[in-house]
């Protein structure tokens, strides 16, 4: 039950009843580098984010990515053969970004893996993520001249 008082309509089942089961403070999170960077690629092929996926890449390769899981998120391939913690993290960002929605099978599949608390965690990571590709397509923020693309767009 909503309180009368209350400002919001959404009450403890919107997003800030949602952020009850990640963690406090992203700062606090559990969501290992490997993964934020996984994400953040996901973020930025699904935003054609170039600028942000340039800078990141390595990131992700340092943070030990595999190069062939990074390939899979560049070209948009199957995910066949993905192990399947990686997998269910590329599809429902593709999910997300795709077809604005999440299947329960993709949810279950993540949830499985991360647990509550870092799933909510991940997702606010994509939405920051998003931000940030929001804010450099805004202001069409290039690559130096001296870097060269590594996300191939049309």
């Amino acid at each position: 039950m909503i309180s009368p008082n209350t400002r919001t309509l959404a009450g403890i089942r919107g997003p800030g009843g949602l952020r009850l089961h990640g963690s406090e403070d992203l700062s606090q999170s559990q969501v290992d580098r490997k993964t934020q960077e996984l994400a953040r690629l996901v973020v930025s092929r699904e935003m054609g984010q170039v600028f942000e996926w340039t800078v990141h890449e390595p990131v992700a390769l340092r943070f030990g990515l595999d190069p062939e899981i990074i390939n899979v998120i560049r070209y948009r391939k199957s995910l066949d053969g993905v192990p399947e913690r990686e997998a269910s993290i590329i599809q429902l960002g593709r999910e997300i970004f795709q077809n604005h929605k999440v299947s329960p099978e993709t949810f279950a599949r993540v949830q499985k893996h991360l647990g509550n608390r870092d799933l909510i965690d991940l997702c606010y990571y994509m939405g920051n993520y998003t931000r940030t590709a929001i804010l450099l397509h805004t202001v069409d923020a290039h690559l130096p001249y001296d870097r060269e693309s590594l996300l191939p767009l049309p």
